[in-house]
């Protein structure tokens, strides 16, 4: 499609190709004014990413304290649950590395919707691995709760801040 064949505008400062109702390009330039628009930042994303990333540190410490914990456990106790218990830890160590790669999206202001998604998954993780530490009385719940508790707050700045993401 060329320039002539095309009804719309074209952003002088990105080229992009705009309906011809457009005030504003994807890239924030203002066709009324001529100048690119900036986006006020806020500690939002970065308070975002900083709980999720010591959140995640903080679920791959409980994976190796809880599987210490278990370690010394009597071994007909690891026996039968150790398919569970191998799961637990596995789940552990993903959500936490989730938790961090989110986290630094968030702080790079970059995904929003992966963000987002990422914040809501892991405590959707973190209830599952609540629900089920309280039924293997592991004694460690109120050590799981924190980071959960970490990511509501986490989860509403990031919602909060959407216009500052890329």
């Amino acid at each position: 499609m060329t320039e002539s064949n095309f009804s719309g505008k074209i952003c002088p400062n990105c080229g992009r190709m705009n309906p011809s109702t457009a005030t504003i390009c994807d890239c924030r330039y203002d066709f009324e004014t001529g100048v690119v628009l900036t986006v006020q930042t806020t500690w939002k994303p970065t308070t975002a990413g900083i709980l999720d990333i010591f959140a995640g540190i903080l679920y791959i410490f409980w994976s190796y304290i809880s599987w210490s914990y278990y370690a010394s456990c009597e071994p007909s106790y690891i026996e039968r649950m150790k398919a569970l218990l191998v799961l637990m830890h596995i789940l552990l160590a993903v959500i936490g590395g989730l938790a961090v790669v989110v986290g630094g999206y968030a702080l790079k202001r970059k995904k929003w919707r992966v963000t987002l998604i990422g914040s809501i998954c892991v405590v959707l993780g973190s209830l599952g691995i609540l629900v089920k530490s309280s039924i293997t009385s592991m004694g460690l719940l109120p050590a799981f709760a924190l980071p959960g508790i970490l990511f509501i707050p986490a989860i509403i700045l990031t919602a909060l801040s959407k216009n500052e993401f890329e």
